[in-house]
């Protein structure tokens, strides 16, 4: 049997890889169940899944150990995100799984003490740490002098049937305005105050569009509202934004902190070009996919001047990820070996 846990089963990047990981063991018939801690309006519709109702992290450790301790002889454990990591390496200390993984999607707490705690203990007591990005496993590597035996790399899997969603789509572009694409969420690691700096730079004629939760009452939005009310436009959560992501000029991302952006690749998947940081691309960037921009500095004028050059050319790419899907699919099986 295969566990995961994830914190919540909501419509985000590390679900989405999530959904992916059960489609190959459904597909190899292979059992599994998802635990998550936090409920939400928007969810990503799994089977097998089972709610911990405890709030405090101990009494999730204890609700875990509970629940685990007399499957561990026959288990996989794969955790995702940053909590599920930490609580399933105390239980690695008190009972015996036969494998358990951890996935690093990001490194949001690297800084913090308990983040170096985290890390501490995953080093120690998982079998295999994998992420998704190779800037990731190799901070896991040479920060936390993780054994290289014991590091997986696995690229994002996307869903190729994406393009079928645009297909035959008609779109109305305005010829007197370049729509700039951000899908995000509001936190600190997103680095979005970085974006009036860039806007700066920027003609009145570039418009950002950000699509993502949690800006309704930010201060964030607060300044756009005042400082940028013309140029930057919160649509909120989309569903499936393949169509926002197609209509737009290009798509921008520049957090500080990250894993492999789904967003990301989808738009090189649609043929969108991407201007993002250095971070969590630098793989992508290796493979030569059409239409990536990587950006090493943190200089504004540096983004918005490759904006403009960007908005000049017209772009017709087509970026093959089936390899990288099969990739996903072998890695994944190797891990439940």
């Amino acid at each position: 049997m295969v566990f995961f846990l994830i914190n919540s089963i909501n419509k985000g990047g590390a679900e989405n890889q999530l959904k992916f990981f059960c489609d190959v063991l459904t597909k190899k018939r292979i059992n599994y169940k998802i635990i998550y801690f936090e409920k939400s309006n928007s969810i990503i519709k799994f089977r097998n899944t089972i709610f911990c109702d405890k709030k405090s992290h101990i009494s999730r450790i204890i609700f875990l150990y509970n629940f685990l301790k007399d499957k561990s002889p026959n288990s996989f454990i794969l955790s995702f995100l940053n909590r599920s990591i930490y609580y399933i390496s105390i239980l690695n200390l008190l009972i015996k799984f036969k494998k358990s993984v951890a996935f690093y999607r990001s490194n949001e707490k690297r800084n913090s003490f308990f983040g170096h705690v985290k890390n501490f203990l995953a080093i120690r007591t998982f079998e295999t740490i994998y992420s998704n990005s190779l800037e990731n496993q190799n901070f896991m590597i040479y920060k936390y002098k993780l054994p290289k035996i014991k590091s997986l790399f696995i690229p994002n899997k996307i869903d190729l049937s994406i393009r079928n969603k645009v297909k035959n789509k008609t779109f109305f572009y305005d010829k007197n305005f370049v729509k700039v694409l951000l899908i995000t969420r509001n936190t600190k690691v997103k680095n979005l105050n970085f974006l009036f700096k860039i806007l700066d730079h920027l003609p009145e004629n570039f418009l950002i569009e950000i699509l993502g939760k949690g800006f309704e009452n930010s201060e964030f939005k607060r300044i756009s509202l005042n400082n940028y009310s013309n140029r930057i436009i919160f649509t909120g959560f989309v569903k499936n934004p393949a169509l926002k992501i197609f209509s737009a000029s290009m798509l921008l991302s520049i957090s500080k902190i990250e894993g492999t952006s789904n967003a990301i690749i989808e738009s090189l998947s649609l043929g969108v070009p991407v201007i993002s940081s250095n971070v969590g691309v630098k793989h992508l960037q290796n493979m030569n996919f059409f239409g990536l921009s990587v950006i090493d500095d943190w200089n504004a004028k540096t983004y918005a001047d490759e904006i403009m050059r960007i908005s000049k050319r017209k772009f017709c790419w087509f970026n093959d990820f089936s390899l990288n899907n099969q990739k996903f699919e072998n890695e994944v099986l190797k891990i439940i070996k």
